[in-house]
């Protein structure tokens, strides 16, 4: 039993070294000639799965430790007999702290207050879902678009159409890649939609970057200077648009979803549908453990404005500013060398603990605060 693995899948060796002999390489190194001989291929978003790479080969399963699958074509999957699982919501709560990490800065730097704010989320799977209740948790109203998502559970939530959020303060989007079909997202935000945004808007973009036109959105913040763009995912990566990270306010590598939580949620996701196909018996790895949170526990001497100790919590845990700090070098690099780094802040994200990992010491502050930051998922101590 050979199995392929992307090298950057964290734990993959670790994991998948008892159901077979493992080839770990990078996810571009991923050709025809290296799966050619293989069982199992379990991947990440850069290798593209089709026909072209699997055609020939004895692979039986692929699987994708990643909650997005646009790279695959599971038509050509489906009707060769290979078997497909990805890992959905794994990164939910990754890049919903994401999303309130860049509020909480722009807040900041911009003098606001999130309570209040009125916030369109486009797309309300796992991802979209897991931001309404962070956002709503900050006191943030949100108004929820998702056609597909509407039509099968109507009365899941009040839902809108996208006309109704374009009074919105923040847009943020979690759809996935639909090229075609009733509700395609390609340049979903695009020229038309832009300016008719209110002129001071927040948009977020954690989904993909074909979701936007990346042209229309530099004329629109050009012509908007009020408007704040942040964006985690672009068009053509590894060669992103540079001129266009130029105008953003914050602006990161693809990482929104890379907590060290999420990678291994991903990972152990793939790995139970790995052997769930292998029909394979015995007892699984012991779950690695994570470092502690490199903040340790967080004191909050109170009584502190509430806002102030979320955004305190928020940013102690994750801040985002680091990470948009590493991709604004790439402005420095010659244009040959951009995409590699690119890549290598991805390949080499560093450890990032999401929020039930930071001890929270409240014992000074309300029981509005500590309930709120409960909410937030945060591990709330008295000592």
């Amino acid at each position: 039993m050979k199995i392929v693995i992307d090298a950057a899948i964290p734990w993959g060796e670790y994991y998948f070294a008892s159901l077979g002999e493992v080839v770990a390489l990078p996810g571009r190194e991923i050709d025809a000639a290296a799966v050619r001989d293989a069982d199992i291929l379990v991947v990440r978003t850069v290798t593209r799965i089709n026909r072209g790479l699997l055609e020939g080969s004895r692979v039986r399963f692929v699987a994708s430790a990643t909650s997005g699958t646009d790279h695959v074509d599971q038509d050509y999957l489906a009707a060769a007999g290979v078997g497909f699982a990805a890992a959905p919501g794994c990164n939910a709560r990754s890049v919903a702290e994401y999303v309130l990490s860049c509020l909480c800065v722009l807040a900041r730097e911009d003098g606001f207050a999130l309570r209040g704010r009125r916030a369109g989320i486009i797309g309300c799977g796992h991802v979209g879902a897991m931001v309404v209740d962070l956002l709503e948790a900050c006191g943030i109203t949100c108004l929820v678009n998702d056609p597909p998502r509407a039509r099968q559970y109507p009365r899941e939530r009040a839902w809108q159409t996208l006309d109704a959020l374009r009074g919105a303060d923040i847009i943020s989007l979690h759809v996935p890649l639909v090229r075609d079909g009733e509700h395609p997202t390609r340049d979903l935000v695009d020229a038309v939609f832009l300016h008719s945004l209110d002129p001071g808007v927040i948009l977020i973009n954690t989904s993909r970057g074909e979701v936007v036109d990346e042209a229309a959105l530099a004329a629109f913040l050009e012509a908007r200077p009020r408007a704040a763009a942040v964006l985690d995912v672009w068009r053509g990566e590894p060669d992103i648009n540079t001129a266009l990270l130029s105008r953003v306010r914050l602006g990161t590598s693809h990482i929104a979803g890379y907590s060290t939580d999420a990678k291994l949620r991903g990972t152990c996701m793939v790995h139970a549908a790995v052997r769930a196909f292998l029909g394979a018996a015995g007892g699984e790895p012991a779950a690695p453990s994570l470092p502690d949170h490199g903040g340790g526990t967080l004191r909050l001497t109170g009584p502190e404005d509430d806002t102030d100790a979320v955004t305190a919590a928020v940013l102690g845990s994750y801040d985002v500013r680091r990470d948009s700090a590493s991709l604004m070098r790439i402005l420095d690099l010659q244009e040959d060398r951009r995409g590699g780094f690119f890549e290598d802040l991805r390949n080499r994200y560093p450890l990032r603990r999401e929020f039930p990992a930071l001890r929270v010491n409240a014992e000074h502050c309300p029981d509005r605060l500590v309930r709120r930051l409960h909410a937030l998922g945060f591990q709330m101590v008295k000592e």
